[in-house]
């Protein structure tokens, strides 16, 4: 070991311009070595490689000072509090008391420092680390204020709940949103919605549903962008009771806030889910326009993140609202996100048609699917689709499995992609072998088919289709492995091979 600390040491005194970064590239790896040693009970190492780390975190070049901030989070937790707290912590007040240390480095000293919660332990992070936070909150220098705004849930959540805890990060909160610089506004309400589950709920009522009032009408379009793409996360997060309409109309306003910028839109649209379970139907008409404000904009991945997000809406709603509000939106958010959308309904298609009225399942099966596993779209969208066959099943009558869901079995089945076929064949026991054999007699059509590939997915449905064990079954059960054996006499070895190890089973 002393000859792996000879090459970093000579490496960092070394005048050469790349000697030095190459070398503080190490110091992670090093890290690595040396848990096994520390469980060993070789710490004085490690120690001196953490001495060294810190010595690095100021230096001039940034790829060093990189170095040494990840080095620094791999060797903290190797070490007692009580060897960290000197040898990190003191050297870090300095360097962030520093005139002389730049605003940038100081920023990133203060972002390592509400990173360390996890190493130093819940009672020496909230001793150590959190009267630090909270008092570089107020720090002459806005960047570190920003890092601070930043990183303060991620120290938060290292710490026990604690009234102390919650007093020190609400002080904090209130500085930051209403710092006099913009971007360290912004910061600290991007921040908002991590920052919530870790306070109590009353404190969430009355700190953190009036920080987002105040940031939504700031006079800065950049702080009210970061506010818009917080709200609905943040909201999912509160009481019904404290979720205002005025809130609500400033989560519909969101989406368009910004020319040009999705992310309010995709942060609306995947916290509208939360927010449809959390108000409920009673509050659907004040929740309504944000759903379609985040279609209004136009922006793909707030779509697709919606399009997944429809079945627990409609959950929410009630089956005659569902089919009502929602059924007629979703044509628009798949039009707008194409195969992306396409390919969130899919694994969620299910849960969606369960939450519509009996009535209006077989048709709008029937109208998805035309859309979900047309040949142009993407194969993964039809997997995914093939792979809900079973669920869907259990939403239907037998009279709608007969007309929507065995024609879209029976497609699926013949794909042209195998990841396809397979899955739909995994599906074959979906059909309960109704009386009449509808499903085997067209699920048999694929045994006759030229192609090998599609005589495999009548085999593999054939695998799926038998695990059926109810005794009604069983004349059905008699007519596929009769269909089955008679491929075990095919051409090609794999069918043959298929075919032979079903009839051995």
């Amino acid at each position: 070991m002393d000859e792996v600390e000879a090459y970093p040491a000579a490496a960092w005194n070394s005048p050469g311009e790349f000697e030095e970064p190459a070398a503080a590239q190490q110091l992670a790896p090093l890290a690595c070595a040396w848990e096994a040693d520390v469980a060993q009970g070789a710490r004085a190492d490690a120690l001196m490689l953490l001495e060294t780390a810190v010595a690095l975190l100021s230096d001039e070049y940034d790829e060093v000072a990189a170095a040494a901030h990840a080095a620094v989070l791999r060797l903290a937790p190797l070490l007692a509090p009580a060897k960290v707290i000197p040898a990190l912590l003191q050297p870090l007040d300095a360097l962030l008391a520093s005139p002389d240390a730049d605003p940038e480095g100081r920023a990133a000293l203060a972002g390592l420092l509400c990173a360390l919660g996890p190493a130093l332990g819940c009672g020496e992070a909230e001793r150590e680390l959190l009267p630090r936070a909270v008092a570089l909150a107020a720090n002459p220098a806005f960047p570190v204020r920003k890092a601070v705004a930043m990183g303060l849930p991620r120290l938060g959540a290292a710490l026990p709940p604690s009234e102390a805890r919650t007093a020190a990060l609400l002080r904090a909160c209130a500085a930051l949103t209403t710092d006099s610089v913009w971007s360290v506004r912004a910061a600290a309400a991007a921040s908002l919605p991590a920052l919530a589950p870790l306070l109590p709920l009353r404190e969430r009522r009355c700190a953190l549903a009036a920080a987002a009032r105040r940031l939504a009408g700031d006079a800065s379009r950049w702080v009210v962008t970061a506010a818009a793409a917080a709200l609905g996360p943040l909201l999912a997060e509160l009481a019904p009771a404290d979720v205002g309409d005025d809130l609500l109309e400033f989560l519909a306003a969101a989406p368009s806030c910004r020319e040009n910028d999705s992310a309010a839109a995709l942060a609306t649209a995947a916290a509208l889910p939360a927010l449809a379970h959390l108000l409920g139907a009673a509050r659907w008409e004040a929740l309504r326009p944000a759903l379609h404000a985040v279609a209004d904009a136009d922006a793909p991945a707030a779509a697709s993140a919606l399009a997944g997000g429809l079945a627990a809406i409609a959950g929410a709603l009630g089956p005659e609202a569902a089919e009502r509000e929602l059924m007629p939106l979703l044509d628009r958010l798949l039009e707008i996100g194409g195969d992306e959308a396409a390919g969130s309904l899919a694994p969620n298609l299910a849960p969606l048609l369960a939450a519509l009225p009996p009535r209006a399942r077989v048709g709008s099966l029937q109208r998805l699917a035309e859309l979900l596993a047309a040949d142009g779209g993407g194969w993964r969208v039809r997997a995914a689709l093939a792979g809900q066959l079973g669920m869907v099943a259990s939403c239907l009558d037998t009279e709608g499995m007969l007309c929507a869901l065995l024609p879209l079995a029976l497609r699926l089945c013949r794909d042209r992609i195998a990841a396809v076929r397979t899955a739909a064949a995994a599906q074959g026991r979906w059909a309960g072998f109704d009386a009449a054999g509808h499903w085997v007699d067209r699920l048999g059509e694929l045994a006759g088919e030229r192609c090998h590939r599609l005589r495999l997915a009548f085999l593999g449905a054939c695998a799926s289709a038998l695990l059926e064990s109810s005794p009604s079954a069983d004349t059905q059960c008699g007519r596929l492995l009769g269909r089955a054996l008679v491929l075990a006499a095919d051409p090609v070895p794999n069918v043959s091979g298929e075919a032979e190890q079903q009839g051995a089973c």
